[in-house]
């Protein structure tokens, strides 16, 4: 029933997990100590030791690390709204139902790593932030090596109210988050994560011109422009597209500069979670629009 390499898991033992029925095309139902049931393909599940394998459903994943499921149930505090953001624009999710895997991944820059611990701290984990070198090719030719800080929490639930809020596993060129379950007084703040994960912001060229766009969705584009509106009406919105990405990719800015620093002072003033480099970069900014008054 398996094809002619089919081998019968039935009843094997694998860390915490049982195989109880084959289900066709590799996978197999499986039952853990724990009482849940998931869904295991059959490369996870080596009769080779020297292959992992899968070893629960995630429930010791779960309370090893993630303890708070429910995290992402509700959007009601600013440390989840602007978490939300910053997932949304620089996030991995993992959630994959045939090899019950699901997880939540921030990488950033290491010298970004105290945001990593502020959201360490919210989510209530035990999940160590892990450090790492990475090489990336330049575009003009050679390479560059960087140090990266990352923070991955594990949870089925977690993933899956992701999901429900427009955060989904390929989310780059679909991303459309959707608005109705964050508070508008949280707004501000998913906004703040938005850009901190996938934004920037500056005051640029020789004449000195206050700017700030986001990479995302055109999906993204378009709602948050009319969210935006329904605060600030006179604002100054476009999108376009951004060079040399996928179509469904666009450029999103406030055109004019006081707009944008109204923005900024709307998404920075008295917040308490935040990537740190920018939140200077934004006191830099006011300091110099106020010397202007």
């Amino acid at each position: 029933m398996g094809g002619w390499n089919f081998i019968d898991r039935t009843n094997m033992r694998w860390g915490k997990l049982v195989a109880k029925q084959y289900l066709g095309n590799k996978r197999w139902l499986c039952e853990c100590d724990c009482g849940n049931t998931t869904i295991v393909n059959s490369d996870k599940l080596p009769i080779n030791s020297k292959t992992r394998a899968i070893l629960s459903c995630g429930c010791n994943l779960i309370s090893k690390k993630m303890p708070n499921q429910n995290y992402f149930k509700n959007i009601d505090t600013e440390e989840k709204a602007y978490i939300l953001g910053f997932l949304a624009a620089d996030g991995n999710i993992e959630n994959n139902d045939n090899t019950s895997q699901y997880s939540v991944k921030i990488a950033v820059n290491s010298i970004d790593r105290k945001l990593l611990e502020d959201i360490k701290e919210s989510f209530g984990t035990l999940a160590d932030i892990k450090d790492f070198n990475a090489t990336t090719e330049l575009p003009q030719g050679g390479e560059c090596n960087s140090n990266f800080s990352s923070l991955t929490v594990h949870g089925k639930e977690l993933v899956k109210d992701l999901d429900k809020l427009g955060v989904t596993s390929k989310k780059s060129l679909t991303l459309n988050v959707n608005y109705n379950e964050i508070p508008q007084e949280l707004k501000k703040h998913f906004w703040r994560g938005l850009i901190d994960g996938d934004g920037t912001f500056g005051i640029y060229g020789k004449k000195k011109i206050l700017s700030m766009n986001i990479t995302t969705s055109i999906y993204m584009c378009e709602s948050t422009k009319q969210e935006l509106l329904n605060i600030f009406p006179n604002f100054h919105i476009s999108y376009y597209q951004a060079i040399n990405c996928n179509q469904n990719t666009k450029r999103f800015i406030i055109t004019t500069q006081k707009d944008v620093y109204d923005f900024l002072q709307y998404i920075y003033e008295d917040s308490h979670i935040y990537l740190e480099r920018k939140y200077k970069k934004f006191l830099e900014i006011k300091e110099t629009f106020n010397s202007k008054l």
